[in-house]
């Protein structure tokens, strides 16, 4: 049975298919259960807020002005920082009151990503990367690119960030929004980039490929699909990378680019794949049906009503959201 809870407090919003229909943020108190998988660069938040609450009851609701597309992130005092179709950056106090917004005048639809000391990096349909302060939301720096920016920005340890585009482009940019180098795809880049421990650079663009870089810049190889690639890569800890196409494959990539195991989940996968820490690697396909695969071999399957074009999240129990 495919567990719907979440550690601690789960953030989930009201998705409405109207750009123009308010969509509400909920807060559920659940039973603690440690933290999200770290492969999963998409990820819905958890607060730090410990008031106790039974289980399934809701703590607080916020509405936003029109339909969320973005994820929720939990910054490092706790706030919770979200983007929506009305163009605003949201910041919450952990019990749900409204700490500031701030008007960034195109659709969000990419997670927010916060570094250590507060900072968050945003990409907006305006095509542009953005850094506020989490005091007060005040803009520190834009970055414009030449498409929209859906994708949530990589954070790299010495603070570079990778961030993708509809324009086709993989940029680097300092934590002061320079640009240190880009990198030119054949098609739009609508996910996220992985990052590996030795720096190496994972893109996936629309192209059908994936794309291994250095830190440089410079392409070390391309691994072909037979569709597009709309969705971000998981890493699990020996390196290997699962990325789903619109070919309906759930594709094993080699740290070397080499085709480990593919399989056919029969529908185009929009979603990413998120890894266990047993190597089982979870994901949906555009008919409802979630996937466990380990080495290619499927372990279970669960049909939901709907067709799944979200990124599951694994609880420490092993429990998916």
């Amino acid at each position: 049975m495919l567990k719907v809870s979440l550690s601690r407090t789960l953030l989930s919003f009201s998705l409405m298919t109207l750009a123009a229909t308010p969509a509400t943020l909920f807060a559920v108190a659940t039973p603690a259960l440690g933290s999200p998988t770290a492969s999963n660069p998409i990820q819905l938040a958890q607060s730090t807020d410990t008031t106790p609450a039974p289980p399934g009851s809701l703590k607080w609701e916020f509405q936003a002005q029109r339909s969320v597309m973005s994820s929720p992130a939990e910054g490092p005092n706790g706030d919770i920082y979200f983007g929506s179709n009305d163009g605003f950056l949201y910041a919450l106090q952990p019990n749900g009151k409204l700490r500031w917004k701030v008007n960034l005048g195109h659709y969000i639809r990419s997670a927010p990503t916060i570094a250590p000391n507060g900072t968050i990096y945003v990409g907006t349909y305006g095509d542009e990367v953005l850094a506020l302060s989490p005091r007060q939301g005040h803009v520190l720096w834009r970055f414009k690119t030449q498409g929209f920016v859906s994708g949530s920005p990589a954070l790299a340890q010495d603070g570079t960030l990778y961030v993708g585009s509809w324009d086709g482009r993989l940029y680097a940019l300092s934590h002061r929004g320079q640009l240190h180098w880009t990198f030119e795809t054949g098609g739009p880049i609508s996910g996220s980039v992985a990052l590996a421990g030795d720096g190496t650079i994972y893109a996936p663009s629309q192209d059908t490929y994936l794309y291994a870089l250095s830190l440089e810049g410079k392409q070390k190889w391309r691994f072909a699909t037979a569709g597009k690639i709309l969705s971000s890569p998981a890493m699990d800890n020996d390196g290997t990378l699962y990325v789903g196409s619109e070919d309906g494959k759930l594709y094993a990539v080699s740290p070397a680019g080499e085709r480990r195991w593919f399989f056919d989940l029969g529908f185009p996968i929009w979603g990413s794949p998120v890894v266990g820490a047993d190597s089982t690697v979870y994901c949906g396909n555009g008919e409802g049906t979630f996937f466990a695969l380990k080495s290619g071999t499927v372990r279970w399957t669960y049909q939901t009503r709907r067709s799944i074009g979200g990124t599951p999240t694994l609880g420490a129990d092993g429990s998916i959201y």
